[in-house]
Order: C-alpha cells, then sequence, then structure tokens
C-alpha cells in the first residue's frame, strides 16, 4: 500500500495538486445533478430576461451563536489542555438578510427566541433593521409576510421595472399572501433547486462566511471586556458593529455570490462546473487525453457518494410543491392550505412522546385471584427462580407486575416468594409473603 513517503513525492510531482480541508455536506446536496441544474437555469433565463441586476433579490436565513469560536494560543510545550476563560452558550439569534444582484445590502431582520419584545432589544443597532420575536426562533409564515412587507416592498417601489425574488424552497418561505403581493407588485417569486442552496444561493455562497468570521471577532472581543453570556440587549449593537467591519467588502461579497452562482451575469457552467463531469476514457483514447480526464473508478465512487440512491433516514411531514426551479410561480400555484406544507421543513421533525411511566403505588399490594381459564399446574416451580407476578393495588383497580423470587416451595399451588420494593427509604428492599 502507498505509504506517508509515496504521497509526499506523489505531491512533489504534481505541483497542480494542494491539500485543502474538505466540508462536509448531505447526501441529499451533493445528489443534485447536472440535469436538475441545467433545467434550473433554462427556467431561470426566462424568468430575469430584461431585468437589471438591481432589480434582482435574493434573500436566505442565518443565525448569530453566542460563541466566538476556537483561536490559536501560545503556550507551553507539551500543554495537553489548552483552555480559554469565556462565557458561552448555546445559543442564537435568527437573522434573514437580503441582497441585490449589484450588491445592495437590504436592511436585516432580526428574530428572538422570545415571547415579548422590550425597548432595550431594539436599540442600536443598523440602519433600518427590524425585529420581532416567537417561541421557535426561526422565521414562520407570518413573520415572512411581514417581512416582505416591511424590507422587500418598500425597497421594490423605489425601482422601476420588473423584479426578481429569489430564494429557497423552505415551507416557512412560501407564502400565498406574499405570492399575491408580488404580483400585484410585479416582483417574480423565484425558488432554487432543492437542496442546491450551497451552489445556488449568493448569500450563502459568498457573504455568510465572511459575516460570520466578522461576527466571531466582534463577539470575541466583547466577551473579552464582559462576562456572562450575550444579552439580547446588546446583540443590536453588536451586529451594526460586526456590519460597518466589513464595510465595502460587503457589497463586494454579494456581488460575488451572484456571479458564483451564474445570475449577475446569467452563466449556467459557474454551477455546472462545481458538478461532477461523467467523463469515461474511451478505448484507444490518446494516453494525453486520457491522463486529463477522470478515471473510470474514481468516476464511480464519485457517483456512489454524491448519486446516492439510498431512502432518506427521516421522511417530511408534507408534500412539496411542484413548482420548476427558477421559474417565477403566480398565485395559482400556489393552493390555498399547500404554503405550509410545501417545499423543505424548516424545523425537524419531533420526536415522538415516550409513553409516560405511572408511578407505583406504596401502598403493600393486594394479590389478585387466579382469573378463570389460567392454568399453572404445567409449571413447575425450583426455588431461586425469578417469577413475573399479576397483582392489584387496594385504591386501584390498575394491575402492577412484580419481580419476585422463589424462596420455598409450601405445595402445589402455595409458594413463598420474595418481592422488590422501590421505597428507597426501606433498608431491605425485599419483603417475602406467600402466594
Amino acid at each position: 500500500m502507498p505509504g506517508e513517503e509515496w504521497f509526499t513525492n506523489f505531491m512533489g510531482r504534481h505541483p497542480s495538486l494542494s491539500e485543502r480541508m474538505s466540508q462536509n455536506i448531505k447526501r441529499v446536496r451533493a445528489g443534485v445533478s447536472r440535469d436538475t441544474i441545467s433545467n434550473y437555469f433554462v427556467e431561470l433565463e426566462k424568468s430575469l430576461e430584461g431585468i437589471p441586476s438591481s432589480n434582482i433579490i435574493n434573500y436566505d436565513e442565518t443565525n448569530f451563536t453566542d460563541d466566538p469560536g476556537n483561536v490559536k494560543v501560545i503556550v507551553k510545550r507539551g500543554s495537553k489542555h489548552t483552555e480559554r476563560i469565556l462565557d458561552t452558550s448555546k445559543t442564537s439569534i435568527s437573522v434573514m438578510f437580503a441582497g441585490a444582484g449589484d450588491g445592495t445590502m437590504l436592511p436585516p431582520y432580526v428574530i428572538y427566541k422570545a415571547k415579548h419584545l422590550y425597548p432595550t432589544w431594539v436599540e442600536n443597532g443598523p440602519d433600518g433593521v427590524c425585529f420581532n420575536r416567537n417561541t421557535s426562533g426561526w422565521m414562520d409564515l407570518e413573520m415572512f409576510e411581514e417581512w416582505f412587507q416591511r424590507i422587500i416592498l418598500p425597497y421594490a417601489r423605489k425601482l422601476t421595472g420588473e423584479i426578481a425574488l429569489i430564494g429557497d424552497n423552505l415551507s416557512s418561505h412560501i407564502s400565498l399572501e406574499v405570492v399575491r403581493m408580488c404580483e400585484e407588485n410585479n416582483i417574480k417569486f423565484v425558488l432554487l433547486p432543492p437542496n442546491s442552496t450551497h451552489i445556488c444561493q449568493p448569500l450563502d455562497v459568498a457573504f455568510f462566511h465572511p459575516i460570520k468570521n466578522a461576527w466571531r471577532k466582534v463577539l470575541g472581543s466583547w466577551k473579552e471586556k464582559n462576562r456572562g453570556v450575550l444579552p439580547k440587549s446588546v446583540f443590536p449593537s453588536l451586529l451594526r458593529e460586526t456590519i460597518e467591519s466589513i464595510g465595502l467588502t460587503c457589497a463586494d461579497n454579494i456581488r460575488s455570490g451572484f456571479r458564483a452562482c451564474g445570475i449577475v451575469p446569467l452563466d449556467s457552467d459557474r454551477v455546472l462546473n462545481k458538478l461532477p463531469h461523467d467523463h469515461e476514457v474511451e478505448e484507444g483514447a490518446d494516453e494525453d487525453e486520457a491522463g486529463e480526464r477522470w478515471s473510470e473508478s474514481f468516476t464511480e465512487v464519485l457517483k456512489k457518494f454524491r448519486e446516492s440512491d439510498q431512502p432518506p433516514t427521516q421522511q417530511g411531514r408534507g408534500k412539496r410543491l411542484n413548482i420548476v426551479p427558477g421559474k417565477s410561480i403566480s398565485a395559482s400555484d400556489v393552493a390555498p392550505g399547500t404554503s405550509s406544507s410545501g417545499g423543505q421543513q424548516q424545523q425537524s421533525p419531533p420526536r415522538e412522546e415516550e409513553e409516560p411511566v405511572e408511578p407505583i403505588e406504596e401502598e403493600q399490594p393486594g394479590i389478585e385471584e387466579e382469573q378463570p381459564g389460567e392454568d399453572t399446574s404445567s409449571v413447575n416451580y425450583s426455588v431461586g427462580d425469578f417469577v413475573v407476578v399479576k397483582f392489584s393495588t387496594e385504591n386501584s383497580s390498575n394491575l402492577r407486575f412484580w419481580v419476585g423470587n422463589i424462596v420455598k416451595i409450601i405445595d402445589e399451588n402455595l409458594l413463598e416468594i420474595s418481592f422488590l420494593r422501590t421505597r428507597i427509604l426501606q433498608k431491605n428492599n425485599f419483603s417475602s409473603f406467600s402466594s
């Protein structure tokens, strides 16, 4: 087998190769096919025809965690446990961002996980920012409609001509009311292909990574001067500081996202080149030409991992909307009642509720009479055997099952059994009586 020395020499012989950290993606994301992307761009070209870059808007939701992450520090050689005293938590705050193809960033929309809003939670935020709250901390249909009215419509009314609004197909982002308002305001509502936001969502491709890096720096600086977890009253000012810290690069990142996703300018090859090609070495092909292609075995490995036909481990709770990705949709495409069940599910399905365990009665159980038809004469018991005996309590007709150990056999129909009790204060957890 090739060893470490072989690998070092191999990399030296091929300077065009380099080592990089890989990113983990789900199988459904890796399974996005070239046909799906090609069909998406065919419809997208029709939807964006004649629309300038300033009128093409992409939106996406992300979260800001209360953890600045790990940092590199200098310690004494041989130190095994390098720790930094910092108060963190697993809480996060969701923010909806939107950006246009010309680099314009629309005001963010902040969602707290809380039942009520307080004045200090909405002060000193970015210009034009809006705040809301719910029990989940993520956007729902009602909030999506409010976000559209307070963020998208004011920006759209300043523009001339048709407008395209591009986003994912989460069920909480597909509202019949929003689609109707889009029709009234000359806005085309366009959905991305399922499980393709990592290559087709401009904000996800080029905007969220730099803004998350800036957030970790701002949050880390605040935590070095303060104790405790991040209070909601401080979050607006830190969010404003984060956006201001990236400055002019904010617009550049948004434009880079639209360009990398092949939207502005429209170029499907930008996305298709990120997917594996189905190259096969033809018989009799030139050695130089064959060397430039993927080997057949390596292609099969890529197909196995990217186009796996294995069924998903979890099933969705609703039916997907039958809408072609890239094609603008109308209110007639979203039937009443389907806007809340179509698309990808935003939250994982709830866990099955565990059957409640009834507490065992504290009273001494009474012996249940033998039921007619129960024949125990054929059972051979021995001293030391463990048995399960069915009882009914004095204060309840519910049956209880008790584990006991046979201490003595008096006769065929009478056994002396020691039962396990549940009273913690009782020193001897076994009490004996005949059954």
